[in-house]
């Protein structure tokens, strides 16, 4: 189609940060303790469970 190398190797890179910064953030979102505790309950809690 006669589109340059060089962009669509800077297609690529972007595509690959893209993807990184959305799975790195996932992760950190879901790093939380909310296997251990519900949304309402740690509402009700407030900060007392982070004293630990």
């Amino acid at each position: 189609m006669g589109v340059p190398t060089g962009v669509w190797v800077s297609a690529a890179i972007i595509a690959v940060l893209v993807t990184w910064i959305t799975i790195w953030v996932t992760n950190k979102a879901y790093s939380r303790r909310w296997e251990d505790h519900g949304m309402d309950k740690e509402k009700d809690n407030g900060d007392r469970d982070r004293t630990k």
